[in-house]
């Protein structure tokens, strides 16, 4: 599971990142500890938060249409997060709104699911993504690391689960 986050923080030194479904802000910590400068949303802010992380309590469907999303960032990651969104939406309208707000060379970084988890969760994922349809929305783009594999150990809610994961980091390779 960490292989992820270390392919991910080798983008992440000293720019702009935007942390999409931040939760309480684990991922968000590491990336201010390589001096980048951190924007975190979430539906709702940690009770515990770090004054040097940019928060905004916000649902992404509403977030990537307000004057709060203004910025280009240099990373933009995901995890854990689109398959609770509409997938018809999540592929015609966040994706593109996403490579709309990432600089020249940024890096977009996205852990999905591609399997329900097994035990399931209560509240079942909308969206499932193999590999090869999140590699579809980035043609032309850099692979950075991509991979589709099972993973067994607690989800957030403490109960072990066999997990069907898909990471993805591509590099924008505008001219």
């Amino acid at each position: 599971m960490q292989q992820f986050i270390k392919e991910v923080l080798k983008y992440a030194n000293k720019g702009k990142i935007l942390d999409l479904g931040a939760g309480v802000g684990k991922q968000a910590e590491k990336f201010l500890a390589t001096g980048a400068s951190v924007t975190a949303v979430d539906k709702k802010k940690p009770k515990k938060q770090n004054q040097k992380i940019i928060w905004k309590k916000s649902r992404m469907e509403e977030f990537i249409f307000s004057s709060d999303f203004t910025d280009v960032y240099d990373v933009i990651f995901m995890q854990n997060i689109i398959q609770f969104l509409d997938k018809k939406w999540t592929l015609a309208t966040l994706m593109p709104v996403l490579q709309r707000h990432l600089s020249k060379n940024g890096i977009i970084a996205i852990r999905t699911f591609y399997k329900n988890p097994i035990p399931p969760f209560n509240r079942a994922p909308l969206s499932l993504y193999k590999i090869n349809t999140l590699l579809f929305l980035f043609k032309g783009w850099k692979v950075l690391f991509a991979r589709q594999f099972k993973y067994d150990g607690p989800g957030l809610d403490g109960i072990k689960r066999r997990f069907y994961l898909s990471d993805l980091i591509v590099k924008n390779q505008k001219k």
